[in-house]
């Protein structure tokens, strides 16, 4: 078995066994240097069952080709895998950089509460619809109390976009 094949093997194990991981693998033919990167970084350093396998490759691989190096690296390597020529992902696995980059629009109906009184933080509550406007949420209810909307306005909270309509600062 070559070498390049004895490692996607060995991925393909580990993230079936870890199906919250992912693996991308990079070979440099000038060196004979394998690169597996495994995502998460938090799996990569806490998981003992996961180093106890890669304590494993690593002893068979240098059995079986001592003249090569391989290497288990995360996402915060100096030398990142760049150009993987196999990427494996588990089916669990989750992208906390792809989840960050993506927006989220959706529409929902918060109850807040209409207050007349610090008595009345209890009794009364009004359902104020939120939609997201550009980079804003826009609030419409006109029948919020007009001393609590001049005091939202004045302190920043929200800004006020037509007469009826409100959107929250960020």
């Amino acid at each position: 078995m070559k070498s390049k094949d004895f490692v996607i093997s060995k991925i393909d194990m580990l993230v079936k066994s870890f199906p919250s991981i992912q693996c991308r693998y990079e070979f440099e033919e000038n060196e004979d240097t394998h690169t597996i990167q495994v995502s998460p970084i938090s799996f990569f350093e806490s998981n003992e069952t996961f180093k106890d396998l890669e304590k494993e490759i690593y002893l068979e691989f240098f059995r079986l080709y001592p003249f090569e190096g391989l290497y288990f690296i995360d996402d915060n390597s100096l030398f990142p895998v760049l150009n993987p020529i196999y990427i494996k992902t588990g089916a669990a696995y989750f992208n906390d950089k792809l989840f960050n980059s993506q927006q989220i629009n959706t529409i929902q109906q918060v109850p807040i509460p209409h207050l007349k009184s610090i008595d009345s933080l209890n009794n009364i509550y009004s359902n104020i619809n939120v939609q997201q406007v550009d980079c804003l949420y826009q609030i419409e209810n006109s029948s919020l109390s007009t001393d609590l909307m001049a005091q939202l306005i004045n302190s920043g909270l929200i800004t006020k976009a037509d007469n009826t309509s409100y959107a929250l600062a960020a």
